[in-house]
């Protein structure tokens, strides 16, 4: 035992406070109550304890706190009768000045712990410093005893907590239970006793508002606490350390999970009391009922981030994770095993790591092994003994919870995507598929075997429909084409003269047809040509070289260059192909991206339904009207304003088609198309096709314009409408011809288009006549940014 003084927390202090006393007194006369109703052979030693006493009787009344190391003897004879009989001196146990953080006696386990553990904080304090809730608690626990002891009021509070030591040679967090005895402590008024009505206070609403007006009514320094505090601690570090990652998993919001796993890893290394131990976690994330495996996205995983570090390829890994499945079980690896339940390449990965020791936890959910749960240590580290094996056991249904949390987040992204990418339901149209969902539910009950659901149908929405369409996207792909031919022919033949083919008849035919190709390519194929070249490819020459490699494996040095140069992705009889198609696929991501961002803008205009599809380009379909939004009223001005977006983004368009020519392999360009139509049309969604499309049969007929026009001539020409760097605006109405020359006259003034405004009669097509077009010329000054003027509506709101 030591009597040595302690300063629990030096922070831990407020001028509001007793004015602490100590003295024996009510131990004194706890002993001689005892001698009355206690047990019969304990009453010999309290009398022998009551008279030790007696030769002390200031330690009846005020004795310094400096003053008590003189009596040691008197304080370890206090610890017999309070301690409980199979207590040591490791046990953390000691007393202190009356609801007072000052100790000055203490077991030896005690004393110890205080020394190295100087700064000890509450448990999870709701905000702030801890060492402000500190204070709290011990403000709390003196108005406690004051109003239980002084005014008869109950304290209904615990006078324990939790509190949280780090420990400074470990690094780890130690976690005590701390229960505060107050039996020997008695409390009064040092002047007069404060007046104070307690009839209408409850116990319960003490410590809400009324805690405020009793601080004010009864400050502590007017109160004397004479006796002392027995403090006991109950190290409680395992549980503790298993809650915290529990609140950690529960309250967790972040995406990126590496931060979270961190300190799980912290509270974990806790819970079985050494930083040796890395932990980590495996979710099982599948698409279509087969894994997706992304290693870098689960950077909180021990044997991914090992398997990505030394080039274990996914294709391996789902084999473990396949077996796993089928066999889920606890797997244990130590590198100095002979023999292991891990592939040869996770133990290289593990090896090469540094890792010494790897223990898998299957973790299930509803019956299905849905992940693993991971601990590891470094080459040379020892592996968890039982006992910490046996700590660790709550935290794998912890580890349940939080695979579920991260396979649904995964899961709903891909939902999210596939929503905002891929389906045609729109935030603008989700409120109609919400009413006649819940119309479903409404109007028809469980047991009912019914399947149909309302019609989604708006009505009356104005179309607006844009295309930027890639300029002779066929020819150029016909010549791609006919110059990769010729490179394959030309290889070969090459091949062939290398093999002696005159010696064997098939070869020999191959050769022949291959130099009557070879003549043939010289002028554009037509479509029965090239399918009939291709049967030659893929068929006749593929089938007779594969035989020859078996018959001759010798032959494999003279064929290899021909294989080589038709790989789709790296061949140079596929490099014409892929060099345009690249281009057209930079050129087709640069357009969509540009309506993808600009798209945010038209939706500010007034809700409406907007989709892009791709064909050679990308074309876009504009659906506008009351019916979208019936609680907001739609106006001609959101109207005028949405084909003011139409030409300002076919603008930005040409330029950026502009900009990106010099980085292509393939000079590219494109045209640009409007089609203003004078009808409204009605648009339903399709449940079979699980899009939208129009219906009726005049509505029909507005796709149907849509599909012809795009190859329009002027009329008794034979000049395209569409021209690249131009913007052609095709019409029935004059009325439409004339609101859009007003907005192209205001980008002319904006010098954002030419002067070159083209007013033109298009021929007539199959089954449709009397269109009218209008085209303008973008001008090639650098317009990359697009200013937005404040036009009349704009103003107006």
């Amino acid at each position: 035992m030591k009597a040595d003084l302690i300063h629990i927390s030096k922070k831990i202090h407020f001028e509001n406070s007793f004015k602490s006393v100590i003295s024996f007194k009510k131990f004194i006369d706890f002993l001689k109550s005892s001698i009355q109703t206690g047990p019969s052979i304990k009453i010999p030693y309290f009398k022998w304890i009551i008279k030790k006493f007696k030769k002390f009787p200031e330690l009846s009344n005020n004795v310094p706190l400096e003053k008590l190391s003189e009596y040691e003897e008197m304080l370890e004879l206090v610890s017999t009768c309070l301690l409980p009989l199979a207590s040591d001196e490791n046990s953390l146990w000691a007393l202190s000045s009356p609801l007072s953080p000052q100790i000055f006696y203490s077991t030896d386990g005690f004393h110890k712990l205080m020394e190295c553990l100087e700064h000890p904080v509450v448990l999870d304090p709701a905000k702030g410093d801890a060492d402000s809730e500190s204070e709290k608690i011990m403000r709390e626990l003196q108005y406690g005893m004051l109003l239980e002891k002084v005014y008869s009021l109950p304290y209904l509070k615990k006078t324990e907590w939790i509190r949280k030591f780090a420990d400074p040679e470990t690094g780890l967090d130690k976690y005590f239970q701390v229960n505060i005895d107050t039996r020997f402590i008695d409390i009064r008024a040092i002047n007069q006793l404060p007046a104070m009505d307690c009839s209408s206070i409850s116990p319960a609403s003490v410590w809400g508002e009324e805690f405020k007006k009793i601080q004010h009514l009864l400050p502590l320094n007017q109160f004397e606490a004479r006796g002392f505090s027995i403090i006991t601690l109950t190290d409680v570090t395992a549980v503790q350390a298993v809650e915290q990652v529990s609140k950690l998993v529960i309250h967790h919001s972040e995406k990126d999970k590496r931060p979270l796993f961190d300190e799980i890893t912290h509270a974990l290394q806790t819970v079985v009391g050494s930083r040796d131990y890395q932990f980590g976690l495996v979710p099982f994330l599948s698409i279509n009922d087969r894994p997706a495996l992304i290693f870098e996205k689960i950077p909180y995983s021990i044997i991914l981030q090992a398997c990505l570090n030394f080039n274990v390829s996914k294709k391996e890994f789902s084999k473990l994770r396949s077996d796993f499945t089928r066999n889920p079980r606890m797997i244990i690896w130590s590198s100095g095993d002979k023999e292991s339940q891990l592939p040869e390449f996770v133990v290289s990965a593990f090896h090469q790591a540094g890792i010494g020791n790897y223990i898998m936890f299957p973790i299930f959910h509803n019956e299905q092994v849905t992940g693993f749960f991971e601990v590891s240590t470094k080459e040379g580290k020892q592996m968890l003994s039982e006992g910490q094996l046996v700590r660790l056991k709550p935290v794998l249904a912890i580890m349940t919870q939080l695979i579920q949390d991260i396979i649904a987040r995964f899961n709903q992204s891909i939902e999210n995507i596939i929503k905002e990418k891929f389906t045609s339901i729109q935030p603008a149209v989700q409120w109609k598929f919400n009413e006649a969902a819940w119309h479903f539910l409404r109007d028809h009950n469980n047991d009912e075997e019914v399947d149909t659901v309302e019609d989604i149908i708006f009505k009356n929405l104005h179309p607006l429909y844009g295309a930027v369409d890639i300029r002779n996207s066929t020819i150029l792909r016909n010549k791609a084409l006919e110059k990769d031919y010729t490179v394959q022919l030309r290889m070969l033949i090459k091949a062939l003269s290398s093999l002696n083919y005159h010696e064997k008849l098939q070869l020999d035919r191959i050769m022949t047809a291959a130099n009557n190709w070879r003549q043939i390519i010289q002028e554009p194929l037509n479509t029965q040509q090239e399918v009939r070249l291709n049967e030659f490819f893929n068929l006749d020459v593929q089938y007779e070289l594969e035989n020859l490699l078996h018959e001759e494996p010798e032959s494999t040095e003279s064929l290899i260059p021909y294989f080589q140069s038709i790989d789709e992705e790296n061949g140079i009889a596929f490099e014409n192909r892929r060099l345009l198609e690249g281009a057209i696929k930079k050129l087709n991501l640069t357009v969509n991206n540009l309506f993808e961002n600009a798209s945010e803008d038209l939706l500010k205009i007034f809700p409406c339904y907007f989709e892009k599809f791709r064909t050679d380009g990308v074309e876009y379909d504009i659906y506008a009207g009351q019916s979208i939004v019936p609680h907001a009223v739609f106006k001609k001005e959101h109207l005028q304003e949405m084909k003011r977006w139409q030409l300002r983004t076919m603008i930005q368009v040409v330029q950026l088609v502009r900009d990106l020519v010099p980085e292509m392999d393939f000079p590219l360009q494109t045209t640009q198309l409007l089609f203003i139509h004078p009808q409204t049309i009605d648009i339903t969604f399709r449940k079979d096709e699980r899009r939208f499309d129009v219906e009726g049969a005049y509505n029909i007929r507005y796709h149907i314009i849509k599909k012809r026009i795009d190859k329009v001539l002027i009329l008794d020409t034979n000049e395209r409408l569409t021209q690249p760097g131009k913007i052609a605006i095709i019409y029935f109405d004059e009325r439409d011809a004339q609101e859009f020359k007003g907005f192209i006259r205001e980008l002319q003034d904006e010098n954002l288009l030419s002067d070159d405004l083209e007013e033109l009669d298009l021929e007539t097509l199959q089954g449709v006549d009397g269109l009218k077009a209008i085209r303008v010329g973008v001008r090639a000054e650098d317009v990359r940014t697009i200013p937005k003027s404040m036009n009349k509506f704009e103003k107006s709101i």
